[in-house]
């Protein structure tokens, strides 16, 4: 049995040449009986049903496939998102906690290191301390500081030798008021190293103590004119032999007319046991107010008076080793007087 479209080939080649072709379904009418057309009719309809029952079940089928697809594609999207916001979630909490470490490491690290800086505040302390108690003992055995006890007087026995009464009353005037506190009445002439002690002065701070000449007691460089005398409370010559005051030597920058920084000068300050006796010994004195002086033996006398037991000094320990260090190195300025 012939297909369609074997008859319609037929029938066009059975029509004659110089006709217009007919359409495939005006062919069919004109070579086929009605009721073989209608049987083609049928079953191209019938045939042209099936492709289009096929191709809505290949679309039908597509579209359950792609359904399928997105729908699994969609799951794993929301699974891999899932996963994503757990990982993140694991990754927030471990940086959370990481923060949190490192903030208590932090902050264990800075008290540590405030425990560290306490301890080394506390070993300068003790350092310092050391030190100055190791200054203490070193100077307290030193043969030189026994020269001056407290108490001891400074005035030395009136003397007959005119020279000597001349050379005292001569320098009182010269000078004129209490080199301490300034008082012009009541005045006695104080000595930085009484007769008692002479012959140890010279043994004690003589040529290898960097002196040229031998002290000489009655020395204007041995004098201070002073308010008072020895056991006269509250004046400056009784504080002056108990060791509550002492004058030292110092150097100090002097400056000129024009404001500058001249050659540095010695100067003589007092050093004093209490506040009450330091009010009235604020005076600075220079060697062209006083004359020269034994400024060696006032700073050793100064050292003694402040490394006697029980001496309060004016100021934390750090400023007492420095002073002490200090009236060292004043003195060794002054190493030939």
């Amino acid at each position: 049995m012939k297909n369609s479209a074997e008859v319609a080939a037929e029938a066009a080649a059975a029509a004659p040449a110089d006709e217009a072709p007919a359409s495939g379904a005006e062919a069919l009418e004109a070579v086929l009986p009605p009721a073989l057309l209608e049987y083609v009719s049928t079953l191209i309809a019938r045939q042209t049903r099936e492709f289009e029952i096929r191709l809505a079940e290949q679309k039908e089928e597509l579209e359950a496939t792609m359904a399928e697809q997105k729908e699994e594609l969609e799951a794993k999207i929301e699974e891999q998102k899932a996963t994503l916001d757990e990982q993140k979630a694991t990754l927030d909490e471990q940086k959370e906690e990481l923060e949190a470490k490192i903030e208590e490491q932090k902050a264990t690290l800075n008290e540590q290191k405030a425990t560290l800086d306490e301890q080394k505040a506390t070993l300068n302390e003790q350092k310092a301390t050391l030190d100055e108690q190791g200054a203490v003992l070193s100077n307290l055995i030193d043969p030189r500081l026994s020269v001056w006890n407290v108490g001891g007087s400074s005035s030395t026995s009136s003397s007959t030798h005119m020279n000597v009464s001349s050379r005292r009353r001569a320098y009182k005037s010269q000078i004129g008021v209490c080199m301490g506190c300034g008082n012009n009445s009541n005045l006695s002439i104080a000595h930085i190293v009484s007769h008692r002690r002479g012959a140890d002065i010279n043994l004690l701070f003589g040529i290898d103590g960097n002196y040229i000449d031998e002290v000489d007691v009655e020395s204007e460089r041995n004098y201070l004119v002073l308010c008072g005398s020895h056991g006269q409370q509250g004046t400056c010559h009784n504080y002056f032999d108990n060791l509550q005051m002492s004058l030292y030597y110092c150097r100090e920058a002097e400056s000129d007319e024009s404001g500058d920084a001249s050659d540095e000068e010695g100067v003589f300050k007092w050093f004093c046991s209490d506040v009450a006796i330091s009010a009235r010994m604020s005076r600075v004195l220079r060697a062209q107010e006083i004359g020269e002086k034994y400024a060696r033996l006032l700073n050793w006398r100064t050292l003694r008076t402040i490394l006697q037991p029980g001496m309060r000094f004016p100021g934390p320990s750090a400023e007492r080793t420095a002073f002490i260090n200090n009236l060292k190195i004043w003195e060794e300025a002054e190493c030939n007087d």
